[in-house]
């Protein structure tokens, strides 16, 4: 189990974002009653923050030591929707096995199949999935959502370990122009 928690915003912050990453080894959460403990923990965290956007995904390749994930040249890549320089680029081109959407993505949680959603306090949850799949099982945000909300992988590198992702071509208003300057 690993994490990371950014500052947020502050001085050498140049955005007006902070974000938060949890690693948990997937064999355990593959039992219903540690699945179902850290969708409650997700989803309250989701609500409780002041976030907008949320994604629990699998990730291969990762090395277990018996005490401690790490990554290697053979795991998949993490894709970041957030750059600690540019901001919200727009929802991943790559599917996840949960997504939660807060209110900057309100107008579009009609177009969500209901079986696959469930409402919480500040959002909603989509779930890809009954149990942690990787992205080549899962059916795409981008079956029901505009193509227009999500990033690309830049030059069409779907995958590659050190591929970019470009800005998605609509933002959400909310989301626009948080950047914030540097400060000395």
């Amino acid at each position: 189990m690993g994490g990371y928690l950014s500052a947020g915003p502050g001085a050498t912050s140049y955005d007006g974002y902070w974000t938060m990453r949890l690693d948990l080894l997937a064999d355990p959460i593959r039992e219903p009653a540690w699945r179902e403990a850290l969708r409650a923990l997700f989803v309250r965290l989701a609500d409780e923050l002041p976030a907008f956007y949320a994604s629990a995904e699998l990730i291969t390749g990762y090395v277990w030591s018996g005490r401690t994930l790490w990554a290697d040249g053979d795991t998949e890549q993490r894709i970041s929707p957030m750059h600690y320089r540019d901001g919200w680029l727009g929802l991943p081109p790559r599917p996840t096995w949960w997504t939660w959407l807060g209110e900057p993505f309100a107008a579009y949680f009609p177009h969500l199949p209901a079986e696959r959603t469930t409402a919480t306090e500040r959002g909603l949850l989509y779930s890809a999935a009954d149990e942690p799949s990787g992205p080549a099982d899962l059916v795409p945000l981008s079956t029901w959502l505009p193509g227009e909300l999500f990033a690309d992988f830049a030059g069409g590198a779907h995958g590659l370990r050190s591929a970019p992702l470009v800005r998605a071509p609509s933002i959400p208003v909310e989301l626009r122009g948080r950047r914030r300057r540097w400060m000395p």
